[in-house]
């Protein structure tokens, strides 16, 4: 074969070598390149000089819900028309063809959905004449750094209005925050104490303490509720990072853009290889990241320009060498995580620190991919360090300063909470405390909404509507939230409107009034009391003085009438008058009687009593005093403890309860349920009684009287203990007012029950006396007088009452004087001896009966005397026990009872 023939085929075979190596080359930078792109979660775009879409990977592609032929050959803006970010970013394209500088934007990402954020870096790719042909697109997600420092934002303005005092020092003790509580609690403005130290404002004798707090603070200690002069309610130690420049914008390498190797001439391959591998190597050390590759057998056979410049080393870091710049703390783990890629198959992220030619460590974010041939052969990795350090410090300051201010609003002792008018967005750990909930359920959708009292929600939400409208910047308010406990707490809050990651939201702080207006509740039943209280002795002196009065009058009728009937012959036909006149006056005294009871003045015979047995007794005149149409049903518990009181007046209430029931039924069926036992009442149960008038927790007996009628009203219950008060026809109104006396006067109370259509029930409350104790034996019957004859000295303010008594004594035989007060009671006892008996009125003018029996013991000591009076005895005998009194004899009496009583005095 000739020379020239043979050097053509070695040029051939020479040509087809380079040509071969050249497509090798070319196919492994692009699949490098290629891995890098598609396993990177930054959206990478490639566009042309006519702005179309050339290649996307999957992280852009994502982000659009679309595929690569979808979006290929197609400018940003034709794919979502009228997206003015996707505009945006198409007008920075051509700005970059254009001027042939990269560019880098940041700043909301709106086509990726409200509150994105993000940092793009258009980078411009050139041919082999300089000229640019491709700008390759990188976009990074910022958002959660972004919201991160919304959030550092928002909790600073909540730390700034809070209308508790926060204040920040640094290490040397200068003030270097000082919140709108601090100037409002301390008086100081922030302009005034900011770069200056604590010092001042601590009393001379408690700098001491001051240094002792910062020594404990520096220390680590956190310092809660000291109660001391000078020293603060809470210091709690705090760590940030020295001030760092704004994190660094990262950018990323740009995409080599795939060419067809030109397979023509040996020359042009070799042209296509050196230029493929100078673009590589160009964007490799061009790209603001760090790139490396390995081989299959793990040693890195490349790294970029960025890497070295970072580092400060050459060729020192290939192989294993880059093993020496990683921190020793986080190298096991990289390496660890390298080798599991391979084994899996799979790519990795891995963030760890690496030292920098200055000495010092900084954080680096990892990516990489291992690459295999069409055969599955390993082929080695191809990766990308990113430096994250400032972003990491950032962060990392972020988080400590959200530390901080969450610590400094868990301190306040307001609950603070940002509601977006349905949910919690944030809650601190008074609003835990307060409502016993976790922070976690309190924030869940519309947890905390539920726990507002219904009548309270409209009150929020007029406030809100007035804020919106620009009727009021802070609402002021009371809400009601029920506790896990089950108690309702009052809260006394505070509205104003607030930016919370850039929508509109309301910063709601509130104070716990709970005892407060319990204490005004409490306050305002007291107040109640007392004017009941004082009604009821108002009404209670003037019952007793018309009932006294009234006796009086009685005392005329019935003394006058009786004697008639003593004159009258039994065939007289004016004797059924007298009868009728005297029957009326025992009528009225009834009435009397019950007017007293109502005064509390109605007690006479006090005993020990079983009330089972008092309720049984009466069982037949109950069943016949009610409606026909109720059953009366009777429940009594046993071996019940004795009461004290007057079995009379106990009936009288009892009969009064029956009889008020009855009515209650009316004409319809129903049922009386009539029941007594035993209960222990504490001060909680005894306030809520109808006139608690302090009494003592203790057990009580009780009576209740339970009927199905037809019930009353708030109005109507709150009237039925007043006197001349009734619902009846015919009724007088002293039923209830005479049963609210007698229970008052035996220091008991009552306990109401009614709602109307859903009957009434009264449950009588009596203090427990113990066992009831055994009947006493009868009296002996009054032997009666040995005769007739004595004087008898008659002393009464009231000249019917004298004259009328008067003719009852004398037409019986004695010898009667009359005094129309104490004096003259005194001088007549003086001047004339011999008086047998004195007949004294208990209530007088000038010199009361009290006054007059004792001068009438200092003239005689075994002086008679007879009192009487229109109270009931105990009230009236009371102030004479152990005083040698002969007896006792109420107003209105008869004749034949007034001569009885003074045989006894004078037996």
């Amino acid at each position: 074969m000739p020379p020239f023939e043979r050097r053509l085929i070695r040029g051939a075979i020479f040509d087809i070598r380079q040509r071969r190596a050249a497509d090798a080359e070319l196919l492994r930078r692009e699949r490098e390149f290629r891995t890098l792109a598609e396993n990177s979660p930054d959206l990478i775009v490639r566009f042309d000089d006519d702005l179309r879409i050339v290649y996307a990977n999957p992280a852009a592609l994502q982000s659009v819900a679309a595929d690569l032929p979808a979006v290929a050959g197609r400018r940003p803006a034709e794919l979502f028309p009228g997206n003015a970010a996707l505009e945006r970013w198409e007008r920075a394209v051509a700005a970059v063809f254009e001027t042939g500088q990269p560019l880098v934007q940041e700043g909301p990402s709106d086509f990726r959905g409200p509150g994105a954020y993000s940092q793009t870096w258009l980078i411009p790719e050139r041919n082999d004449r300089g000229e640019v042909e491709s700008v390759l697109s990188l976009t990074r997600d910022l958002t959660d750094l972004y919201r991160t420092s919304l959030e550092n934002a928002r909790l600073a303005a909540i730390v700034a209005f809070s209308r508790d005092a926060m204040i920040t020092t640094d290490l040397s003790g200068a003030i270097t925050a000082w919140n709108r509580g601090a100037e409002l609690a301390l008086g100081y403005a922030a302009a005034e104490v900011l770069g200056r130290t604590t010092e001042f404002l601590f009393e001379p004798d408690a700098r001491r303490l001051r240094e002792e707090i910062r020594a404990r603070v520096l220390a680590g200690e956190s310092i809660e509720d000291m109660e001391r002069a000078g020293a603060a309610k809470m210091v709690r130690p705090s760590s940030s990072p020295p001030p760092t420049s704004p994190p660094r914008r990262l950018r990323r390498h740009r995409r080599h853009r795939q060419r067809r190797p030109r397979r023509h001439r040996a020359r042009r391959c070799a042209a296509a290889l050196a230029e493929s591998e100078a673009r590589f190597r160009t964007l490799a050390d061009s790209a603001p990241i760090m790139i490396w590759t390995a081989g299959p057998d793990g040693q890195t056979d490349f790294l970029s320009r960025t890497w070295r410049e970072f580092t400060g080393r050459a060729d020192e870091d290939l192989g294993s060498g880059w093993t020496r710049v990683i921190h020793p703390d986080d190298l096991p783990a990289v390496i660890a995580l390298y080798r599991e890629s391979i084994a899996r198959r799979a790519p990795y992220s891995i963030r760890y620190r690496l030292r920098h030619h200055t000495g010092v460590y900084r954080y680096m974010l990892e990516y990489a991919t291992p690459r295999f041939d069409d055969s599955g052969a390993f082929l080695g990795q191809v990766g990308c360090v990113i430096d994250i350090h400032d972003a990491v410090l950032a962060e990392e300051a972020l988080r400590q300063s959200e530390t901080r201010l969450r610590q400094l609003l868990d301190a306040v002792s307001a609950a603070v909470w940002v509601s977006d008018g349905v949910n919690a967005l944030f809650v601190n750990a008074e609003m835990e405390r307060l409502t016993g909930y976790p922070r976690e359920q309190l924030m869940a959708p519309g947890f905390l909404a539920s726990l507002i009292g219904p009548d309270d929600i409209p009150v929020m939400v007029e406030h809100f509507q007035r804020r919106q409208a620009g009727l009021e910047q802070v609402s002021r308010f009371t809400i009601r939230v029920t506790a896990a406990d089950g108690q309702v707490r009052h809260l006394r809050v505070a509205a104003s409107p607030f930016d919370f990651d850039g929508r509109p939201a309301t910063l709601l702080s509130a104070l716990d009034t709970t005892d407060l207006v319990r204490a005004e509740e409490e306050r305002r039943r007291f107040d109640l009391q007392m004017q009941q209280t004082q009604k009821l002795e108002s009404l209670g002196v003037l019952a007793g003085g018309i009932a006294h009065d009234f006796n009086n009058l009685l005392v005329a009728i019935l003394g006058n009438a009786g004697l008639a009937l003593m004159e009258l012959p039994p065939e007289s036909p004016a004797r059924q008058t007298v009868l009728a006149i005297e029957t009326a006056a025992q009528r009225a005294a009834e009435l009397t009687r019950q007017m007293l009871a109502y005064s509390g003045k109605g007690k006479f015979v006090i005993e020990r009593l079983n009330l089972s047995r008092v309720v049984e007794e009466m069982a037949h005149l109950l069943e016949v005093s009610v409606s026909k149409r109720a059953v009366l049903k009777y429940r009594f518990a046993p071996d019940l403890p004795a009461i004290e009181g007057d079995a009379t007046q106990i009936r009288q209430v009892i009969m009064n309860l029956i009889t008020n029931a009855s009515d209650a039924i009316g004409e319809r069926s129903g049922v009386i349920s009539v029941s007594t036992g035993l209960l222990y009442a504490d001060r909680a149960y005894l306030k809520t009684a109808y006139m608690d008038d302090d009494l003592p927790e203790g057990d009580y007996v009780y009576l209740e009287v339970a009927d199905t009628g037809v019930g009353m009203d708030e109005e109507t219950a709150a009237r039925i203990f007043d006197p001349f008060f009734t619902t009846k026809f015919t009724g007088r109104g002293l039923g209830l007012a005479a049963v609210l006396g007698i229970v008052r006067s035996h220091r008991g109370a009552i306990k109401l029950y009614t709602e109307p259509g859903r009957g009434t029930t009264f449950k009588i409350l009596f203090p427990a006396a113990g066992p009831a104790a055994a009947p006493a034996p009868a009296a002996p019957a009054a032997a009666s007088a040995a005769g007739r004859g004595g004087t008898i000295l008659v002393v009464d303010d009231d000249e019917t009452v004298r004259t009328v008594t008067r003719r009852m004594l004398e037409q019986a035989g004695y010898t009667v004087l009359l005094a129309a007060d104490g004096s003259e009671a005194l001088r007549c006892y003086r001047e004339r001896p011999g008086i047998d008996l004195v007949l004294l009125d208990m209530t007088m003018p000038h010199m009361d009966g009290e006054e007059t029996f004792r001068e009438l013991r200092r003239i005689d000591p075994r002086v008679r005397v007879l009192l009487t009076s229109g109270y009931n005895e105990q009230d009236a005998t009371d102030r004479f026990a152990g005083k040698g009194l002969a007896g006792f004899i109420q107003k209105p009496y008869r004749p034949l009872d007034l001569l009885e009583k003074v045989r006894e005095a004078l037996g």
